[in-house]
């Protein structure tokens, strides 16, 4: 992959070079790389609150909710348009088991992909 610009009378050519990426030619990793290997993402969470008791339900959801980097990224995962990471269905799963609720049925489907 690569990009190019003009800068008045010079080119520039920016490269990423496949072979690099995971190792590091500098002694570090380069910072595009992502790796290909799959992982468990959730999707949607349309029962998550339904059995939490009506006592703690407004700071649950407003914890949970603060997993996300944006309510409004809640609310696309919440209905499945946007998959759910590890990371951070693992601090729901924290979440649910710090209220002492169970965490079998938080997310409503899983598939494979990438992290990316």
């Amino acid at each position: 992959m690569f990009a190019a610009s003009r800068d008045g009378q010079q080119m520039y050519l920016n490269v990423l070079n496949p072979h690099a990426l995971a190792s590091g030619q500098s002694g570090r990793a380069c910072v595009h790389y992502r790796s290909a290997r799959k992982i468990l993402l959730a999707r949607g969470m349309s029962h998550i609150f339904d059995n939490v008791p009506r006592k703690i339900y407004p700071e649950l959801r407003r914890k949970v909710m603060d997993c996300f980097s944006s309510d409004r990224q809640f609310y696309y995962c919440q209905k499945g348009e946007k998959p759910i990471s590890p990371g951070i269905q693992k601090a729901i799963e924290q979440l649910f088991m710090h209220y002492r609720l169970g965490t079998e049925s938080l997310f409503d489907a899983y598939e494979e992909g990438f992290d990316w």
